[in-house]
């Protein structure tokens, strides 16, 4: 079979859908890749599939570049004629969906999280709704990554009750992600994320003020800076906070195994998400979580098992998580981190996720 996978860029496929393109690939089927031509574009042909570029932004609305992208899309399918179309991230979804009505085409569509749009003005949550709506087909598979955006997905009637699956993000794969001990040396608490407001940044940043007069405890963060300074840290607003905040910072790196591993906690206090991957990653290391109580952090990180759950947008809620965990003793720490590989090989393995988007793919051939 012949198989599209439309998403926002070429980084974003390959850092989240590599190993489904490796099983899709293995089964004889072609892949093509149809995104923003950016980073990581020959490791996908590495892979065995071919490159299409769209010149889209996934963020907002052009009417020109969406329009040319719809175009080269429709004129792709009818060159190509895939049986399959997988959509992946907000635009890719709404635009993919829409073009297919008009194709004999399969599609499956994913809801990675309802993200930024939904934590904005009521306005823009009805403007996202209609499209969603008014370009998903009854008969299109929706997977979605928790069950509280599958719930309104089907209170909106926007999806039929027996096309909706919900699947854990796209999981991970526990073999590399290997288990690693828990170290007894200094607490690190690691955040790892885009520096966003509505990731939470400003809570855990705010939070390791409270610890400067302890050496034992230290807060690391890793991730990407923002270009504008409303939505998150930027790169000129980063050295104040290094002067004003008692945290380590490090640049985004593809492969944060390392850093996870030399963590003793790792936090997530975002206000919204679809599946963390970066929790659903530390617990395979085996790491205890704490995260804040939002959807897509439900089920990854178990309150008193492998973790701690906490109020979103509350830093005093956090402290004291934060204070609560550090009166554990090591070893309550460490059953926290065997519980965490547990949790991701019984239920988080990408093997899982993969088998879910397989099983899809077959019905086409029924």
């Amino acid at each position: 079979m012949v198989i599209f996978i439309f998403s926002k860029s070429t980084w974003n496929v390959f850092n989240f859908r590599k190993d489904l393109i490796k099983a899709l690939i293995q089964k004889k089927n072609k892949v093509y890749i149809l995104a923003k031509k950016n980073t990581n574009y020959l490791d996908l042909q590495q892979l065995g599939c071919k490159i299409l570029n769209i010149n889209f932004e996934n963020d907002s609305f052009n009417i020109l570049k969406d329009f040319f992208a719809i175009f080269k899309i429709i004129k792709l399918i009818t060159i190509y004629r895939p049986n399959i179309f997988l959509n992946f991230n907000l635009k890719p979804v709404i635009l993919g969906s829409f073009i297919n009505r008009f194709f004999d085409v399969t599609v499956i569509n994913t809801i990675t999280g309802l993200g930024n749009a939904f934590l904005g003005s009521e306005i823009l949550k009805k403007i996202i709704i209609f499209f969603y709506k008014y370009s998903i087909s009854k008969n299109n598979f929706v997977i979605f990554h928790n069950d509280v955006d599958k719930k309104l997905f089907l209170q909106k009637k926007i999806v039929k009750k027996n096309k909706a699956h919900v699947v854990k993000g796209s999981g991970v794969n526990i073999n590399y992600f290997k288990y690693s001990k828990l170290q007894k040396k200094k607490i690190t608490f690691l955040f790892v994320g885009r520096l966003l407001w509505n990731k939470g940044i400003k809570e855990f940043i705010d939070v390791s003020n409270f610890y400067k007069k302890n050496k034992n405890i230290q807060f690391c963060v890793i991730g990407e800076t923002t270009k504008k300074s409303s939505n998150g840290i930027t790169k000129s607003f980063l050295k104040k906070y290094f002067l004003n905040y008692n945290f380590k910072y490090y640049p985004f790196v593809n492969d944060i195994r390392n850093h996870i591993k030399k963590s003793t906690c790792v936090v997530l206090p975002s206000y919204r998400e679809g599946a963390s991957k970066v929790l659903l990653e530390s617990a395979s290391i085996g790491r205890p979580l704490m995260a804040s109580r939002v959807a897509g952090t439900k089920g990854i990180v178990i309150n008193n098992y492998n973790g701690y759950t906490f109020k979103a947008k509350n830093r005093i809620s956090l402290k004291k998580t934060i204070d609560k965990f550090l009166k554990l003793s090591f070893a309550h720490k460490n059953k926290m981190s065997k519980n965490s590989r547990y949790l991701a090989v019984k239920k988080f393995d990408q093997k899982y996720v993969i088998q879910k988007y397989i099983d899809l793919i077959n019905e086409k051939k029924k």
